[in-house]
This record gives C-alpha cells, structure tokens and sequence, in this order.
C-alpha cells in the first residue's frame, strides 16, 4: 500500500461513521444488556422459592450491581475513586459475573430452562458480539462462557432440567453468531458509505486546490501586468518621460509587489480612501463622486482599486483625453457599484486580441475571483464606461444578472448518504435475522409440536404470511432503499399482526410461550423489519399489541398465578425487550450518520485549508524562483540605478522580458490555436517598438505541452523582439513536426540575445535548435518533433 498518498489512506482507515457506529454500538450493547438483565432478574427473584430467596436475591444485587457499575464505566462517569478499569480486567470482571450467575443457580433455586439466569446468559451473548464487534473472537469466547456455566450450573442443580436447555443454548449461540454476522454487514455499509465520503472530499479537496491554484495564478499574473510588465514595458517603449526617479520608485515598488505570496488578502478596507488615492494622476484629470465611505473585505476592494488604476491607465494610453470621471456608491440592495468613464475615442471590445491582459486580467478576471464581476462598454468613437460591481460576502455577481447566493448543503448530502447506507443495511440485517430465525429455528418447533395444536392450519396459515411479508418487503427494500411505502408498510404490519393473532389462538392451554408457541420470539422482528425507520413508538405499540394478544391466549388457557406470571415477564423482557431495544439502534444511526458527516465535513475543511496553504506556497515558491532567474534581475537594476533605461541594450533586455511575461499571461487564455495565440503576445511588445512583423502560419492547430511550446517560442520572441525594423516569422506545422523561425535584421542587440539564449540550449533538451547570423540578417528556427530529444 502506498502510505504516501493521504487519499487512498482516507479510504483504507475506519471512517467517522464506523468509527462512531463501533462507539454507539458498544455503549447501546451495555445499556440493553442493563435494561434486559435487570427487570429479568427481578421477575425471577419473585419467581424463586421461598426457601432460596436469600441466594436468590444476593445473585440479583450481585448482576445488578454489575451492570450499574458497567454503565459508569461505558458512560465515562466513574467515580474518582473508582478508577476505570482497563479492557482486560473489564472483561474479566464480567466472566467473573458470568461464572457466578451460571454456576449460582442452585443456590438460587432455579431448576429449569427459560429462567432468568437464561435470559441473562443469552442477552450477554448477544450483545457482546456488539461491544466487541472489532474482536469477534473475544465475542466468541465470551458466549462459551456464559452458555458453558449456565449449562453447568443448572446440571449441577439439585433435579436440574438441563437437557430442556440444550435448545435454547444452541439457538442462543446461533443467534450470536447472526449477530455477529449482521452487525458486520452494517459496519461494511458504513466502510462503504465513509468512502463514498472520503472520495467525494478528496474530489472536493482536489478542485479546491485547483481553484485555489487557479485564483493564486489570476492574481499573480493580475500583480505581474499591473507591475513589472506594465513597467519594462515602459522602459522598451521609452515611455519613462517623468524621469529616472520615479522609475526607480516604481521598479522598487513593483519588487516590494512581486514579494509578497499572492494569497487572498484579509480584513476590511475603505474602498473611498483606496479610489482617493486612485484619483491622484500625472497626466489624466479624475472628476471624483465618491460616496464613501465603503468599507469593504480587502480582497474585492483591492481587486477593485488595481481594476481602477489599470482603467485610468487606459484612459492615458489610449483614449485621447486628458480627462475621466470616477464614481463609487452602495446601491439600496447593498451592493457596491464603481464606474471609471471617459469620453475617449472608445474601441470595440470585441476586437481586443485575447493576449491583451488589461481588461482581461487587471480588471475583469481580478474581480471575478473576489466574488464580484465587472464589464467594460465601450463603442469606436463613443467613449469607454468601465464598471464594478460587488455584491456582498456569500454572493457572487454574474455579469448582467443579479446576485447569486453560493454555497451550502454539502453537509446534509453527506449526512443523507450516510443515513440512507446506515439504514438500508440495517433493514437489510433485521430482516436477514427475521429470516433465519423462522426457518431454521421456528420451522422446526412448528413441525415437531404439530401434532399438539387445537388445528394445524391456523399454524400453516401464520407461517406463510410473514413468508409472505418476507418476500415482498425484502424485494422492495432491496430495490427502493430504506424506506418502504407507507401503504406496502402498513398492509404488512397487518399481516404480521394477523400472523400472530393466529398463531397464537391454536396454540393449547399451558403451552404459550413454549417452542410450541413459535411465532412469540419471531413477529418483533419482523414488526423491527417494517417500522425501525418510524419514530420508536410505532415499533413501541406494534410490540403491546403483540403482547396483549399473546397475554390474552395464555389467560385463557391456564390460571395465571405470580409464578406464572413472572415466567412471562421473563420471556417478554427477553424478548420483546431486546427487540425495541435493537429498534432503538435506528435511533442511534441516525444521529451516528449527522455526527459522522459533521466530523466529516469539519475534517474535510481542515485538510482543505492545509491543502491550499501548502499548494500556495508551493507555488509561490516557484514562482518567486521562475522570476529570479529574469524578472527580478531587470527591477533590481532599474531600482537601484545600475540599468541604464535608455542603454539599447537595456531597453532589448526589458522588451524581450515584457514579451515573456506577455506570452506567459496568453499560456492561460485558453483559445484554439494556442502556440500561435502565445507568439502573437510576443510580436505585440515588438509592434509597440515600431517592428514590423510578417507571420506566415502553415499546418493545422496542434495541442502542444506548455514546456513545449515555451521552448520553441523563447529563440524565436529573442530575435523578433531584438529586430531593427522588420521580422518575417513562419509558424510550419505537419504530422510528425512543428516548427517556428525568424528572420530579422541583424544589430547589436538581437546578436548578444541569440547568442544567451544559444548557451542555454540544454534547458530544452526536446527542442532542436538552429540559427545563422550574417552581417546583415539574422536567422533562428526552432523544431519539435514527438518522441524525439536532441543529444
């Protein structure tokens, strides 16, 4: 197994769920074994002869003092003074009762089978398979125990009936290991339903790293253009009229900028004091109407503050007036609205090149991944209105609607699948023991006493239909889930009824509650079967009704004296007790499944949250390396005055950088043709030198690797960036290669470019690469051919 990956071990480990439904199952285990054995031993110190009630009654203080102490313990209320035992001695202390109970019943003046030393006997088998259901051995062994002395100890009593009680132990050990088995086929529900959750929050974790990696590269790439692109830019266009000065205050700024993890910036700003400082201009006269103030989260009021700065920009750029407005309010819904216009010559938006990252990347995509939207209107001749707008926290705005509330109910799906799992499978094991039960224990007490009944075919008749109910409900919880129709439920509930009333009339005076009074023991579980999914006191009644009609057949046969009817006692409480007690289990399984998801979902945020942080660091690590090795070199040098910005030298470096960062922001637009999109951003930054640039494109689109494609890219953007005057470049694109070159006029700067990026031709081991300089033209090409790596 691969320990390495915290997925697959998520799915290998014991989920909430399991883990909770083996810690509800083991305190609900001691609680039922109290609520059976207790009342059971009372019945039976009533029942006792008068001359053994004195053992009688030290045996019952004995086990009920037992099972107190056993519910302090599981409740984790013990005393200081009584310090919580460890599991071993826990379990011997309870062998210890066992051996007592069983081998005490002579003294206690029990002398025949079906007592409440039985019932004691046969609820601790039972419900030990449940408190130790992660050690079926010790289950096992435990039950050997108990069965063994209790066999023993009636043999051992003075006329002790123990042959009568080689049935009941051996029905009793069946039923143990049904238990066991039944109780395993709903902890496999809950493994299954805990990986169904574990891969959905990994699936989950994984696409919020994603977006979250996503988010982190808009705003790196967002910090990148409003800071060293727009920058080095400036420097390759000659663009830095104000002077050295403020050149260096700005490469300075730009490296205090590109210092900082991109992460989402927290806390509260006044977006009126941000936009004050927006207004202030060189070049452009902003008509402020700001109606502050507007105190935002820092994340959207900064998206909105770079937005604006990079909109004025292009009002200086490329509007041709010397004036804009700038407008800020929150609306009577809320929401914050800003508005940069300008009465400009104006452009068709939709004929702005995909690599052109002001309104892409500054502005609209800035906005979008702090939860706002923003949209730029702007007609040739017209004007441009630049807008923004953000909703509130927990809202997304979607551009030309309205907001969009996100977020919430992945908690209760998870819940619900939890329970629907939980539920179906403990259907699905009730009625597994329903079915057990009837045909391999009550067939054959129905046949062997056959011949004792009043009439045989009300018998017959009880006995096929609750075949019948088992039939039909089990193929419908099989196909429909846990919960069955309320008319399919209550028509068998009916049945079951019927059943038992039937059963129950044909049996003779004197032998109810006996083998022969099979369908006593068997009618609970099927009632479990149909109603475990209703509130308890459904099964509750079901239960008294069964009751009442069983208790009318035994007064109708025999005369009913205290002895009597502490047997009875015993055998409902054993019985029917601990069949509403299992009912009660539905209970705990649906709030198991509530907490299960809950604990989820809280270790679900953890790890997300330790997800990202790592993958943002991770990555902004990288990134922080990646700009290092160029970026940070060409602002370092601006900054402190060792680069002269009018050096041609310089001003090559600074374009073909910018021209870098231009085809690394197009890496992310996502269009067709993708190689060529990403050479366009490189020819722009040369256009804007005044370059004229012929491209000749041959050969269909191909989906190349992103290291690919920067490789074959890098020489050729050196030598059309770096050209005098003109650049012819083809773009060659067949079957079995790909091919980029360049042709452009030979000088100085275009020399000592091809000539670095030459020596570093092991960085692109995948990529061949030629080139040929003369006195007057320079010329660089580029291939890629699948599977092929150059020496």
């Amino acid at each position: 197994m691969d320990t390495d990956d915290p997925d697959r071990e998520d799915l290998e480990r014991a989920g909430p769920t399991e883990r909770g439904l083996d810690r509800t199952a083991g305190r609900y285990a001691v609680l039922v074994r109290a609520g059976v054995i207790i009342p059971c031993g009372l019945f039976g110190l009533v029942a006792a002869p008068r001359e053994h009630r004195a053992a009688a009654a030290a045996l019952v203080v004995l086990v009920i003092a037992w099972c107190a102490l056993r519910l302090l313990w599981t409740e984790r209320r013990t005393p200081a003074r009584l310090p919580r035992p460890t599991p071993a001695r826990l379990v011997a202390v309870d062998a210890a009762v066992l051996l007592a109970a069983g081998l005490g019943q002579g003294a206690a003046g029990v002398r025949f089978a079906g007592s409440w030393v039985q019932a004691l006997t046969g609820i601790t088998a039972v419900t030990y398979a449940y408190e130790w259901a992660a050690r079926p051995a010790l289950a096992l062994g435990m039950a050997a125990l108990s069965y063994g002395a209790y066999i023993a100890g009636l043999a051992a009593a003075p006329d002790g009936r123990w042959p009568d009680a080689v049935p009941l132990v051996l029905r009793g050990a069946a039923e143990t290991l049904i238990g066991l088995g039944c109780y395993a086929f709903v902890r496999r529900r809950a493994r299954a339903a805990d990986r169904v959750i574990a891969r959905g929050a990994a699936r989950r974790r994984s696409a919020a790293v994603d977006e979250a990696r996503r988010a982190g590269e808009r705003r790196h790439l967002a910090t990148l253009h409003d800071t060293a692109s727009t920058t080095l830019l400036m420097v390759a266009d000659g663009a830095w009229d104000g002077g050295r000065e403020p050149l260096r205050e700005r490469a300075r700024h730009d490296l205090e900028a590109l210092g900082t993890a991109p992460a989402p910036e927290s806390g509260r700003l006044d977006l009126a004091d941000l936009l004050a400082g927006a207004a202030e201009h060189r070049y452009i006269a902003i008509r402020p109407d700001v109606r502050g103030p507007l105190p935002l989260p820092a994340e959207p009021a900064l998206a909105i503050f770079h937005g604006v700065r990079e909109a004025v920009r292009n009002v200086e750029r490329h509007a041709g007036v010397a004036e804009a407005e700038l407008y800020a309010a929150r609306d009577e819904g809320g929401a914050v609205e800003v508005e940069v216009r300008d009465a400009g010559r104006g452009f068709d938006p939709d004929r702005v090149p995909a690599h052109r990252r002001g309104l892409a990347g500054s502005i609209e995509e800035r906005m979008a991944s702090a939860g706002g939207c923003a949209r730029v209107d702007s007609r040739p001749g017209g004007g441009t209105v630049v807008r923004w707008r953000w909703p509130g926290p927990g809202r997304t705005a979607e551009p030309g609607g309205g907001p969009r509330v996100t977020g919430g109910g992945r908690p209760a799906r998870s819940a619900d699948r939890v329970r629907q799992g939980l539920l179906g499978g403990f259907r699905i094991a009730v009625l597994a023991v329903a079915v057990i039960v009837q045909f391999a224990f009550c067939l054959g007490e129905l046949y062997s006493a056959r011949a004792t009944y009043t009439a045989l075919w009300p018998q017959i008749a009880a006995f096929g239909l609750l075949t019948l109910v088992a039939a039909a409900g089990g193929l419908l919880a099989w196909t429909r889930g846990p919960s069955l129709a309320p008319a399919v439920r209550w028509t068998c509930v009916g049945l079951v009824l019927l059943a038992s009333l039937a059963a129950t009339v044909s049996v003779p005076g004197g032998a109810h509650l006996s083998p022969a009074h099979w369908s006593f023991g068997l009618v609970g579980w099927y009632g479990l079967f149909l109603l475990f999914d209703l509130p308890p006191v459904y099964f509750a009644a079901f239960l008294g009704a069964h009751l009442v009609l069983n208790f009318a057949g035994l007064a109708a046969g025999q005369a009913l004296g205290s002895a009597v009817l502490a047997s009875m006692g015993i055998v409902a409480v054993q019985v029917c007790g601990f069949q509403l007690a299992v009912g009660m289990i539905a209970v705990l399984l649906r709030r198991v499944a509530g907490s299960a998801a809950r604990a989820a979902e809280r270790d679900e945020r953890l790890r997300i949250r330790a997800a990202v942080d790592e993958s943002t660091h991770r990555d902004h690590q990288r990134r922080r390396l990646a700009l290092a090795r160029t970026t940070v070199p060409l602002l370092t040098g601006l900054a402190d005055g060792s680069l002269d910005p009018s050096d041609p030298g310089v001003r090559s470096r600074c374009a073909l950088e910018a021209a870098r960062l231009r085809r690394l922001f197009a890496e992310y637009d996502g269009v067709d043709d993708q190689l060529v999109h990403e050479l366009h951003a490189t020819i722009d930054v040369a256009e804007r030198n005044g370059v004229g640039v012929r491209l000749a494109v041959r050969g269909r689109a191909t989906d190349l690797p992103r290291d690919v494609r920067r490789a074959l890219i890098e020489p050729v953007a050196a030598v059309i960036v770096a050209a005098g005057s003109a650049v012819r470049a083809t773009v060659v694109r067949t079957p079995g290669e790909v091919r980029l070159s360049a042709v452009a006029d030979n000088n100085d700067q275009a020399m000592e470019l091809w000539r670095t990026l030459r020596a570093s031709h092991p960085t692109w081991s995948h990529i061949k690469i030629a080139g040929m300089a003369t006195e007057h033209r320079l010329w660089v090409e580029t291939i890629w051919r699948p599977g092929e790596r150059s020496p």
